[in-house]
């Protein structure tokens, strides 16, 4: 796609609607690539600029088609898209697995593994704010979100956090999975680096 506007994305997304609905009557299904194209375009026009809502659970079902390929099973920018679906449709424990999956398989830099790509949002598409409380495990933080029913990492906590203190975070996502951030995410954090 050679601009940046969302109509065109829109468009282009509609017609790939269209022609999968066609092969759906007909008995067919979509190839890899074509869903895979479909991912891609919902990564470019909603999830790297906060441009609107994102429909999470389609969105979600065409990951788990696209890594189902042979092709596509090992990439891990559509793994990283996919537990991040599940983490948005609320499936919190299958989320934490592809997670754990994509941790015990990839060494990419620092930067590229930690740096923080995303956010839990609402049905706007804003960031979630959440109460929790903070547990330290051996020198290492976490804090358990009831709304979540689960725990979510915590890279540093906040000055004076000691174990059982209530807390209010975000949840952003690097390629190693959830993370909580203490601080509202600013405008250009909320772009995909």
């Amino acid at each position: 796609m050679t601009t940046d506007r969302g109509g065109d994305y829109k468009a282009a997304l509609d017609y790939l609607n269209e022609v999968g609905g066609k092969v759906s009557e007909a008995g067919g299904e979509l190839a890899a690539g074509i869903v895979a194209l479909k991912v891609d375009l919902i990564v470019r026009w909603r999830l790297q600029r906060t441009r609107g809502p994102v429909e999470w659970e389609p969105f979600r079902d065409d990951l788990e088609r696209v890594l189902s390929s042979t092709k596509y099973r090992d990439d891990f920018i559509k793994m990283y898209y996919y537990g991040l679906a599940l983490f948005q449709c609320g499936d919190y424990t299958k989320g934490n697995v592809i997670f754990e999956k994509m941790r015990s398989q990839i060494r990419p830099n620092r930067e590229v593994s930690r740096g923080l790509r995303n956010y839990l949002v609402g049905k706007e598409g804003f960031p979630r704010r959440f109460q929790g409380t903070v547990k330290a495990h051996h020198e290492r933080y976490s804090v358990y979100c009831p709304d979540l029913a689960t725990e979510v990492f915590v890279k540093r906590p906040p000055s004076g956090a000691r174990n059982d203190a209530t807390v209010h975070f975000y949840i952003a996502f690097s390629m190693y999975g959830p993370v909580a951030a203490f601080e509202p995410p600013e405008e250009n954090q909320l772009l995909l680096p």
